[in-house]
């Protein structure tokens, strides 16, 4: 199939993040340092995307707290509608205020391949912000990364299973890490979303994919990324990955100071 070159620009940078790149620059080493310490070697992590001022601490620990690779697989929730069900940013890069991040249209190419339900396309991708928002991240750690870009919109288990499938298959034998972006629940109190959230981070931790994605569909947790992150874990398993470590958890309580309605955020890494 047909891998053409394109061009994103940024949607969020002023509104999600700094638009001034040397602002932006700062903002990031702040979230990063605030993490800094020994680094272990993941095959996949789940990190937040909202804005930085709500969850860009818990962002900025789970990405220092783990080694970066050259080549990064981000899989992100689709909250626009718009778009495939399985959507894989074709070839070319995507624009941040810290400059350009690489499509890697071999990888790209191959998960498409292998999945037949995974198209090219990139509208899903023209107004969402869950991927876009890792980016500054991944650019102040590790200069020349390259990434494939998947909006997941799909929901059926099976199909889900043969993309992660398909991601493992296409990261074989190459230094790769896999980054599921999602924030946890939604608007409800403090205490409330912490119960659901405890429950979701306790399948992660025995990367049982199967028991959190059943937790969030059966029970109507509002964890955005759940499709994202169930391909994260799948995918990471057929690596080898064992076990998932919660790095941070935390809510937009302790930035607005309303613990009345928050929204969850869970910093996660797979190993």
């Amino acid at each position: 199939m047909e891998n053409k070159q394109a061009v994103r620009q940024p949607v969020v940078a002023g509104s999600f993040y700094e638009k001034n790149g040397e602002k932006l620059k700062k903002q990031v080493d702040a979230f990063l340092a605030a993490g800094a310490g020994k680094k272990i070697k993941a095959k996949g992590i789940m990190a937040p995307h909202a804005g930085y001022i709500y969850s860009g601490a818990v962002a900025g620990k789970v990405f220092s707290s783990v080694e970066i690779p050259s080549t990064i697989v981000i899989l992100g929730p689709n909250h626009t509608g718009m778009g495939k069900g399985i959507s894989v940013y074709p070839a070319g890069s995507w624009i941040t205020p810290l400059g350009a991040v690489k499509i890697n249209a071999d990888i790209s190419g191959d998960i498409v391949d292998k999945c037949e339900w995974a198209e090219f396309d990139e509208l899903a991708h023209a107004r969402e912000h869950s991927i876009e928002v890792q980016l500054p991240f991944l650019q102040v750690l590790r200069a020349d990364i390259s990434m494939v870009a998947i909006c997941v919109r799909e929901s059926n288990r099976e199909i889900l299973n043969v993309l992660a499938g398909a991601v493992a298959e296409a990261l074989k034998g190459k230094d790769a890490i896999i980054l599921a972006s999602s924030d946890m629940t939604h608007y409800e109190s403090a205490d409330s979303a912490r119960q659901k959230d405890e429950k979701v981070i306790a399948f992660m931790e025995k990367l049982d994919a199967d028991g959190m994605y059943d937790a969030v569909m059966d029970n109507g947790y509002s964890m955005c990324g759940v499709l994202p992150a169930y391909v994260m874990m799948k995918s990471c398993e057929a690596a080898g990955a064992k076990r998932g470590k919660l790095v941070q958890y935390s809510n937009s309580g302790e930035t607005s100071g309303d613990f009345s309605e928050v929204v969850g955020y869970a910093g996660v890494a797979v190993i």
